[in-house]
């Protein structure tokens, strides 16, 4: 696997995005949501962290698993109630994905 991945000049190792990832499980966990609505969230981050387990780690498949993630968080309000615990992760990992994260960002905003 390689040590580094650089996307739109934002660097961070794959540990780093790991960390990311493991950031908003934790905070999904947590929150009062629907069985269904956590299910989804673990399918998310499940293929996000299989997609970055790769030799060469797919962002593209990354980038889909963290939009499907965020839209689904959105929707549920999970957003408001947790606030920068989910707001903050997401957004760096919107903005390591570069032009494929901006869809991320924008539902963010």
């Amino acid at each position: 696997m390689t040590d580094q991945i650089t996307i739109n000049r934002h660097y961070m190792t794959p540990a780093d995005v790991r960390s990311q990832l493991a950031d908003i499980r934790r905070v999904v966990a947590a929150l009062p949501m629907s069985p269904h609505v956590k299910a989804a969230g673990r399918h998310d981050l499940d293929i996000a962290e299989s997609a970055l387990n790769e030799d060469i780690p797919d962002e593209p498949r990354i980038a889909l698993a963290v939009h499907s993630l965020t839209q689904t968080l959105v929707r549920a309000g999970a957003i408001t109630r947790a606030g920068r615990a989910l707001h903050d992760p997401l957004t760096v990992l919107g903005a390591w994905l570069g032009p494929q994260g901006l869809p991320i960002t924008r539902m963010l905003d």
